[in-house]
């Protein structure tokens, strides 16, 4: 029984929680409860440019970013992507921290026959220090892990623009696809 436990734990640290990600938001109303002043950023617009800094006013129609001393406004209708450099969550660390390491004790009681101390003796303590280390760790660890993620992303996709010349000389069609 102990072994089917500990193959049940490693289950669930193996099986990917995509639902614990953030999913970026499609306009600047909802950016105000996941970024702040202060926070860098990288913004897209909707011509491919780049820009980097922090930012320095959020509104629900427009971000500011501090640039090189300078405070440009970027409008949510010329913004494509926004994204967020930040470390991995300190409470999922934690969380997978303490199943690690409560799975490593009730692993290695499992493989035992019981005969050990910190099997029998004070099974509950035993097993509680363990995750309270595995905890501990994985905060650790989150803390040295960063990534960029999208914090908002437009809803528009793609703009086609067609433009026709004609004259007696020439006839000619110009199109722009934006991403």
């Amino acid at each position: 029984m102990r072994l089917l436990n500990g193959a049940i734990i490693l289950l669930l640290l193996l099986t990917p929680h995509s639902g614990w990600a953030e999913e970026p938001v499609h306009t600047f109303a909802g950016l105000q409860s996941l970024l702040r002043v202060g926070d860098r950023v990288h913004v897209f617009d909707k011509h491919g440019q780049e820009s980097q800094g922090r930012i320095s006013g959020l509104s629900s129609t427009s971000v500011d970013l501090w640039i090189n001393g300078t405070v440009l406004s970027f409008p949510e209708a010329g913004v494509q992507k926004i994204t967020h450099k930040h470390h991995a969550s300190l409470l999922k660390g934690a969380v997978f921290g303490a199943l690690a390491g409560g799975g490593v004790f009730m692993a290695a009681c499992a493989m035992k026959n019981n005969s050990e101390t910190e099997c029998t003796g004070a099974p509950v303590a035993s097993f509680a220090g363990s995750a309270g280390i595995g905890a501990l760790s994985g905060m650790g660890f989150a803390m040295m892990v960063h990534h960029t993620e999208p914090v908002f992303e437009s809803t528009e996709r793609v703009r086609i623009k067609a433009v026709s010349t004609f004259s007696r000389n020439l006839t000619a069609v110009a199109l722009s696809i934006s991403f």
